[in-house]
């Protein structure tokens, strides 16, 4: 199955993942078009401005569960982004990956990682799943952005701000 078809399969399926992963929301007639364009965006993104994005496998590595990614990278830190599909969720995926994603990022350059120092993220008020899952990889919550996400139903909320050095 392509990419395509495996996104657009992923968005029809009930959840809040229906932000169709760039803040749409999902119809039906046009789930086709929006996972061409969601997947033609990230496959040839610059990674100078776009970061470098993973899709985020089951344990049996053929089901698509979501993504994660490293943006912002400039001057010793990046910023992590992820999202996991409705279905995936709950099962550590996440957090497996968060972990991955960490390790390659302070992983210093000479052994094949980014020599990152620190990360940050930022999580949308109210999403305790994914702000669980930045506790769990050792990210310290530092602050809080007020009004800063708009979200796919066009609500804004507060940004939770997680950060990680490269020693925690």
């Amino acid at each position: 199955m392509d990419c395509v078809a495996v996104m657009r399969m992923r968005w029809r399926r009930p959840g809040p993942t229906r932000r169709c992963g760039s803040g749409w929301p999902c119809r039906r007639r046009t789930l086709g078009a929006r996972a061409g364009a969601y997947v033609a965006r990230k496959r040839y993104a610059d990674a100078a401005s776009h970061g470098s994005w993973w899709v985020i496998c089951g344990p049996d590595g053929d089901e698509f569960c979501g993504v994660i990614g490293l943006q912002n990278v400039a001057d010793g830190s990046a910023e992590v982004g992820y999202w996991l599909t409705a279905t995936a969720r709950g099962h550590g995926l996440a957090t497996r990956a968060l972990e991955a994603v960490c390790s390659y990022a302070f992983m210093p350059a000479a052994r094949g990682g980014l020599g990152l120092r620190r990360l940050s993220a930022g999580v949308a008020a109210g999403n305790e799943a994914s702000a669980r899952v930045a506790r769990r990889c050792r990210f310290q919550q530092i602050g809080r952005a007020r009004s800063a996400e708009v979200l796919g139903d066009g609500s804004v909320v507060d940004l939770l701000l997680f950060d990680r050095l490269a020693g925690d």
